[in-house]
């Protein structure tokens, strides 16, 4: 609520309106796509399928994970795009990017990190280690790439903070600022 974030949840509440149940239920799907997500990085960094099935369960089950998919904070959002964008970006960056369409994987997978800063901040360390890795790996195939599209999607976050922080202003001193509410509790 507030943040525009969560047009995911707009498709659950089509069909059942809006509710809580619906913003839970849309958070509880995220959180399965994430698990599949975590699943299939797993398998791409050389997993065997077991292991690579009992990691993906012990995240859709350790304790903090598993509460918060029934809720509908960000915390879910944010780590099932940030698992998509890993899965992608070692798709892109690993053995099977070799063939020529590593870059799209990698540009997929940057996307999804620009996704994931949208719902929280802190997705800014994805494209920051894409550039560091691109930076300290000198034999890695199509560097150039990699640290363009790594910069590109850094300077998105960038410009998406700028552009939130220009529409926020105006806001920042109406009636939903801190300002307000502390000279209103006097």
């Amino acid at each position: 609520p507030g943040s525009g974030v969560y047009a995911d949840h707009e498709y659950f509440a089509a069909f059942g309106g809006f509710s809580y149940t619906a913003l839970r239920l849309s958070t509880l799907a995220l959180a399965m796509l994430g698990t599949l997500a975590f699943h299939a990085a797993l398998r791409v960094l050389g997993c065997a399928a077991v292991p690579a099935l009992v990691g993906a369960l012990t995240l859709a089950v350790y304790p903090v994970a598993f509460v918060l998919s029934f809720t509908f904070m960000t915390d879910v959002p944010m780590l099932a795009a940030m698992l998509a964008s890993l899965w992608a970006l070692a798709r892109g960056l690993g053995a099977e990017g070799v063939d020529g369409r590593g870059t799209r994987w990698v540009a997929l997978g940057l996307g999804l990190a620009l996704v994931a800063f949208l719902v929280r901040p802190v997705a800014v360390a994805i494209p920051a280690a894409v550039l560091l890795t691109a930076g300290l790996h000198r034999d890695l195939s199509q560097r150039t790439r990699v640290a363009v599209l790594a910069v590109a999607t850094l300077a998105a976050m960038a410009l998406s903070t700028f552009v939130a922080a220009y529409y926020r202003l105006p806001a920042a001193g109406g009636s939903d600022s801190v300002a307000f509410r502390l000279a209103r509790l006097h």
